[in-house]
């Protein structure tokens, strides 16, 4: 009996002592806990006054010295910017972002100048080096020779419906080995008149860049990096017929619904986008065999339309790119008119038929005449 008795007060006496150190545990973690939020707090606050006196140095710099607003406006500006390339969300959402740029932002760009046709109907533009060019805004114009270049980049150029579209889908199938059509296009993924910095740079490598331009209006740095170029070109008859329906469809952008007559006629003047068809080729012409700096890739509509898996063979060897013929063959079919992926847009009226010879349809003699004799006289560095 005693010794259960002693058992009992022993098993009291170690369940107190249990229960006083489990206590003094607690209060010094409760204490302790307490501690460390007054010192965050302390900290907070700190951190709250220094930014505050911070903040009044600032404004004191801000009105007292405007370059230092400058200063500061131009860092936060950069640093935006840099942060949303980073985070490839305008690459992402290209395909919306870009509509919404053409539909609502170009679209109201007013043109700096009207060519007049005629018959009086007038067609919106842009002057630019002494030519019209597609009225989409003067700073992206003037901001393309400063562009930044990438050692993997390719461009494509030529003239204004000569086949660039066909083309784009090719390299970029070519570029991403996948026999499958990019998103948005080439006006959407590529166009370097078109897209502002923020939608190219924010576009992974490989990238595809395209232009209307002349050589001497390409960026500077394409002879740093000794950019490959692809030159479209395409029969001038049946660029002037696509031309034609090219600038009717887009007529939210150029304000035109002229008659093809007097559409031709501005064409051989060289009154439309980009000048003159045949000064564009002639101004190529030489850039192909006098310059040293960028290997050029000259692809006929022609050839691409009668041996599509040759000429794509050729243009990946061009790329340095490893292609089988059957892949070619994957490319040549995916890359057809007839594809329904090619449509970048339901409301795009880009691709019409991507045919040749379909001047024939159109020209009148006298017109066949004058597009031959301008091609005898201006294109004998692509005869």
């Amino acid at each position: 009996m005693m010794m259960m008795m002693m058992m009992m007060m022993m098993t009291t006496t170690t369940m107190l002592m249990m229960m006083t150190i489990i206590m003094m545990l607690l209060l010094y973690v409760v204490v302790t806990e307490i501690e460390m939020m007054m010192m965050k707090m302390v900290m907070m606050m700190m951190m709250m006054m220094m930014m505050m006196i911070m903040m009044m140095i600032m404004m004191t710099m801000i009105d007292k010295f405007p370059s230092f607003q400058n200063m500061m406006l131009s860092w936060f500006k950069n640093w935006i910017y840099n942060r949303i390339v980073a985070s490839q969300i305008v690459y992402h959402f290209r395909t919306n972002l870009g509509w919404w740029y053409y539909r609502y932002v170009l679209t109201w760009c007013p043109g700096d100048h009207h060519v007049t046709d005629d018959s009086g109907k007038t067609m919106k533009t842009i002057q630019f080096n002494g030519k019209n060019v597609t009225p989409f805004t003067h700073h992206r114009y003037s901001t393309i020779k400063d562009m930044n270049i990438r050692s993997a980049d390719v461009l494509l150029c030529g003239y204004p419906e000569t086949g660039g579209y066909w083309a784009f889908e090719i390299l970029y199938m070519l570029m991403h080995g996948k026999a499958e059509t990019s998103k948005g296009g080439k006006l959407l993924e590529s166009t370097i008149e078109f897209l502002p910095d923020v939608f190219l740079e924010s576009a992974p490598s490989p990238r595809i860049l395209s232009s209307h331009l002349l050589y001497d209006e390409l960026p500077k740095k394409i002879i740093e990096h000794k950019t490959k170029i692809v030159l479209t070109i395409r029969c001038p008859k049946d660029t002037a017929v696509s031309l034609y329906h090219h600038n009717i469809n887009f007529f939210e952008l150029y304000h035109y619904n002229g008659t093809f007559d007097d559409h031709f006629k501005m064409f051989m003047k060289g009154e439309l986008d980009f000048g003159s068809y045949f000064n564009t080729y002639h101004s190529w012409g030489k850039v192909t065999k006098e310059q040293q700096d960028n290997q050029i890739f000259v692809l006929e509509f022609e050839e691409l339309r009668e041996n599509p898996v040759q000429k794509i063979m050729e243009l990946a060897n061009f790329l340095d790119l490893l292609t089988t013929e059957e892949f070619a063959e994957k490319v040549a079919a995916a890359s057809q008119f007839y594809n329904p992926q090619i449509q970048c847009h339901e409301t795009c009226p880009i691709f019409r038929k991507g045919e040749f010879g379909d001047w024939r349809n159109v020209l009148t003699n006298e017109q066949t005449v004058e597009v031959d004799r301008a091609w005898r006289d201006s294109m004998s560095d692509f005869e």
